[in-house]
């Protein structure tokens, strides 16, 4: 759902994006290549030159939660709540994040 979310944001943004949103789309495009790792690192590139972004924060962590790395998807998803609790991205991370405690996670994907 992010990923289309973002594809289409893409398709519709200006050339000149940021450098910060360079790296999300360069993320969103390792993930679409299946690449978890090259995409974790864009995104940690987007959060480094844009400390406020939080979409990149929530993409890292849900790419951390899709390698099932669920520790490591904690600090990016938090912080993205931190940034903007009530986004439609929030909403996706607060639920992955209250998950992952209840050790849910792998029951709510699999429904």
């Amino acid at each position: 759902m992010i990923v289309a979310a973002l594809s289409l944001w893409f398709a519709l943004a200006p050339p000149q994006v940021s450098t910060a949103m360079e790296h999300v789309r360069a993320g969103v495009e390792a993930h679409q290549s299946g690449q978890l790792d090259s995409a974790i690192a864009e995104f940690q590139q987007a959060t480094e030159l844009d400390p406020q972004l939080a979409l990149a924060f929530v993409d890292m962590g849900a790419m951390y939660v899709e390698k099932r790395d669920f520790g490591a998807a904690i600090a990016p998803l938090k912080r993205a709540l931190e940034l903007n609790p009530h986004s439609l991205w929030a909403c996706h991370s607060k639920t992955i994040y209250l998950l992952l405690p209840l050790g849910r996670l792998e029951e709510e994907t699999v429904q």
